[in-house]
């Protein structure tokens, strides 16, 4: 094995020169992602000592039970391990040889395409030459070119000035056609409104002949109540009168009555001092009295008259009072009718003022109208007298239309006759034209070709720069791979001698549990002989140090399933890991465009770094409860050697005592059970 692995060094050293002067010519761009390559690998390395050095404490800890393994497997074993190693070195030298090709053949590739580039350069450089002779052409083209366009745009800003006179010419009639349409069509709305005026006109005509017609009958309505007034006010002055006169004739009389009374009373006042007087001269003046007594009998006479007159008065008084109260009644209800009279008067009054207040109104607003209909009447006038103005201002403008017309013919004819000169230029020129445009074909078809050339150039040497890359990415992986190999190659004997000392230790581990297995039948059988109570009873120390026993076996078998377990997941770690590197050398030869998918492969390696080194601290954390174990069931062991020898001793005793009492001895069955453990 040691020459084996000598050999695939000696083997390697070559190869590792050529990787490291391959790994020394690296570009700067890949540099980071290289040395993140690197420390992934690193790490992985670490990881794996730790679990080689693992494994060399588990294989010194197997070396020491490894007594009992037979030679002839051992050298089976290794024979094994030495085909392994060889397979392993055939492997390794098969993708050395498949990257050594890979990379001459990326060499060639490259070769090829610096071949093209030379040839697409020189082509350029051909191509330049003949933009250069053919643009100098186009630079003469181009000047005569400049020549004839500077007459064209002569004689083409004669052709735009004239046809912006004729546009002038034409927007001026336009303009005119359309201020005169404008003004029509005002006329016309001037006529409308002069028609609806007229028609507000008669409306309000009809409506003041109305107001007119009320007006006279209010009027008429109002002379009727003047007319019943008065003549109310007359029979009023005439009953007034009436009863002043029969006032004035009752104080008349009244007065003359009191006046008769009075001079009554003074006569017969006068009359008893004269009979007084006359009493002493009765005789005297007879005569006297007869005359008194005559006066006396005509004063009679007067006073019935007056009392027939005061009757007839008291009678005219009556029948004055009643038509006084008649009249009054007569008054009161004039009174009344008056009143109502003087209240349909003032509301006469309102309704008058109001209607004069609306005559007024109506008078102003036909005032308005009739201004506005004399101002519509001057507006008309003006409309018209601007109608004939612009009557007149089409007839001028008809008559410039006619010379505008006559001088755009004029303009047409010469347009033609330059239209025509340059109709012949242009067919003079259709040959240069025609030369140009090819020209100009063959210069874009020229630039076009460069434009490609230039992008096969650029887009060579972008693959260029990838494969240079791809290339440094290839000899770093594979200068990884070589050390990989050779810490491999160191370790591989390592892990044969693992492997055998684990074939070992499961064949101890299956006699261990066949040993445990009888133990447990004898154990089951003394509890059932009440062997066990007895010991428990008699000796409790070795029944604890057999219960323990127990426990810790249990323990280590369980152990020893957790350090399978976890070899095998390292196993299947380390497979996952070699098929990505696989995966990655292949993308990488197939595809030189994969450096993009690099990153997402080195978090995959990153995780399963993580899992490795997770899993190497399960093997560590396998490996000290193994330790533990193995010091536990040496510990055991030894316990269960001294309660074998107190066990004996216990039993000889027993068999002694048996023996001196005379009884037959019980122990054969120890010695049987013995016996069949020791084979």
């Amino acid at each position: 094995m040691t020459d084996t692995a000598m050999d695939a060094g000696s083997e390697d050293q070559p190869q590792q020169d050529e990787a490291s002067v391959a790994v020394s010519t690296p570009q700067a761009t890949d540099a980071e992602e290289t040395v993140t390559v690197e420390e992934l690998e690193e790490q992985l390395k670490a990881s794996r000592a730790e679990t080689a050095a693992a494994r060399e404490v588990v294989t010194a800890l197997t070396q020491q039970l490894a007594t009992s393994v037979p030679r002839s497997q051992a050298l089976m074993a290794r024979k094994d391990l030495e085909r392994r190693i060889d397979t392993l070195t055939r492997n390794l030298h098969t993708l050395v040889e498949d990257k050594s090709k890979t990379l001459e053949a990326q060499k060639e590739e490259r070769e090829g395409i610096g071949r093209q580039l030379e040839e697409g350069k020189e082509e350029v450089t051909r191509l330049k030459k003949e933009v250069e002779s053919r643009s100098r052409v186009l630079a003469r083209v181009e000047a005569s070119n400049k020549d004839t366009a500077s007459v064209l745009k002569l004689k083409e800003e004669d052709i735009v000035r004239l046809q912006k006179e004729s546009s002038l010419a034409r927007r001026q009639y336009d303009q005119l056609e359309k201020t005169v349409h404008r003004q029509d069509q005002r006329r016309a709305d001037v006529e409308d409104q002069v028609k609806n005026l007229r028609g507000h006109l008669k409306v309000a005509e009809k409506q003041a002949e109305t107001e007119e017609r009320q007006r006279l009958k209010v009027g008429r309505q109002a002379e009727k109540l003047k007319r019943e007034r008065d003549v109310v006010h007359r029979t009023y002055v005439k009953t007034l009168g009436t009863v002043q006169k029969h006032a004035g004739l009752v104080h008349i009389r009244e007065m003359e009555r009191q006046n008769a009374e009075r001079e009554q009373l003074e006569e017969t006042t006068r009359m008893e001092s004269r009979v007084v007087d006359l009493a002493a001269e009765i005789e005297t003046q007879g005569r006297e009295v007869q005359r008194a007594l005559h006066t006396q009998a005509v004063t009679r006479a007067h006073l019935q008259q007056s009392n027939a007159l005061v009757d007839a008065l008291k009678t005219d008084n009556f029948t004055i009072g009643r038509q006084l109260r008649n009249v009054k009644t007569e008054k009161e209800e004039v009174l009344d009718e008056s009143k109502k009279a003087s209240y349909l008067v003032t509301k006469l009054q309102q309704n008058l003022n109001a209607r004069d207040h609306d005559l007024q109104k109506i008078t102003s607003e036909v005032l308005i109208l009739e201004r506005e209909h004399e101002q519509v009447r001057e507006a008309e006038r003006a409309a018209r007298s601007v109608a004939q103005e612009r009557q007149r201002a089409i007839q001028y403008a008809e008559g410039e239309k006619l010379g505008l017309t006559h001088v755009l013919h004029d303009q047409e004819a010469a347009l033609k006759a330059l239209q025509k000169d340059l109709e012949e230029e242009r067919a003079g020129k259709g040959v240069v034209a025609t030369q140009l445009a090819r020209r100009n074909d063959e210069v874009k078809a020229l630039r076009e070709r460069v434009r490609l050339l230039e992008h096969v150039l650029h887009k060579g040497d972008k693959d260029y720069v990838n494969r240079l890359q791809d290339i440094n990415t290839l000899t770093n992986e594979v200068t990884a791979l070589r050390d990989e190999r050779q810490v491999l190659s160191r370790h591989v004997k390592l892990v044969d001698s693992l492997k055998v000392e684990l074939v070992r230790l499961q064949r101890e581990l299956i006699a261990s549990q066949n040993k445990r297995a009888v133990l447990e039948e004898e154990i089951v059988r003394r509890e059932k002989a009440h062997r066990w109570t007895t010991l428990k009873a008699s000796d409790p120390s070795t029944y604890d140090l057999l219960r323990k026993n127990q426990l810790l076996q249990k323990r280590l078998v369980a152990a020893t399933q957790r350090l399978a377990a976890s070899e095998g997941e390292a196993a299947h770690k380390e497979r996952e890991v070699e098929e990505l590197r696989r995966i990655v050398e292949r993308s990488a030869a197939q595809h030189p465009d994969a450096a993009a998918s690099r990153a997402h492969l080195i978090n995959q390696l990153r995780t399963k770094d993580d899992q490795i080194k997770s899993v190497t601290a399960a093997l560590n954390m396998a490996v000290l409860a193994q330790e533990e174990g193995e010091q536990d069931r040496r510990h055991l062991r030894d316990q269960l050697a001294a309660t074998r020898r107190r066990l004996v001793k216990y039993l000889t005793a027993e068999t002694a005592a048996e023996t001196a009492n005379g009884d037959e001895p019980t122990g054969g069955w120890w010695r049987g059970r013995r016996s069949a453990g020791g084979h």
